[in-house]
């Protein structure tokens, strides 16, 4: 897909979505204007027509995942964010951690994404993980379950 429609997906995207969702409220979740700035930065990247890409294509997953329902939710607990109850994890590899009422808390990838970091990312074995927030490196421990 050229960069242009992935940038016209994510204008509609960003239009559909209820407020306060694209996550600027939230430590686990980056907010619209942190992600654009981050994005900006691909054009420094030896390969940034890549790292375009990915950028976009992670955030449309994401973001999308707000607006999708929660079928497949698995259990989950984190004793650090108790608030986190329920994930799924998709056939692309994005993880989705929910609260109780089926708000998204934490869109994740798997650690070792090529040409984008994503700001959450995982390590998930078994029924076990680790998620890692982009900056700061604050990690959550959670089990499924």
């Amino acid at each position: 897909m050229e960069l242009s429609a992935l940038d016209r997906t994510l204008a509609r995207l960003l239009i559909d979505l209820p407020p306060q969702s694209e996550g600027s409220e939230h430590l686990w979740m980056e907010g619209q204007q942190a992600w654009f700035k981050r994005r900006s930065l691909c054009a420094f990247d030896k390969n940034h027509i890549e790292c375009t890409r990915s950028a976009y294509i992670i955030r449309i997953a994401e973001l999308g995942a707000i607006t999708s329902d929660a079928n497949d939710d698995k259990p989950l607990r984190c004793p650090t964010f108790p608030a986190a109850s329920r994930y799924s994890i998709s056939a692309q590899g994005l993880m989705v951690v929910r609260d109780a009422d089926g708000e998204v808390l934490i869109a994740a990838w798997p650690k070792d994404q090529k040409g984008w970091r994503p700001f959450v990312s995982y390590r998930w074995k078994r029924t076990k993980g680790r998620l890692t927030r982009l900056g700061d490196d604050a990690t959550l421990t959670c089990r499924s379950g």
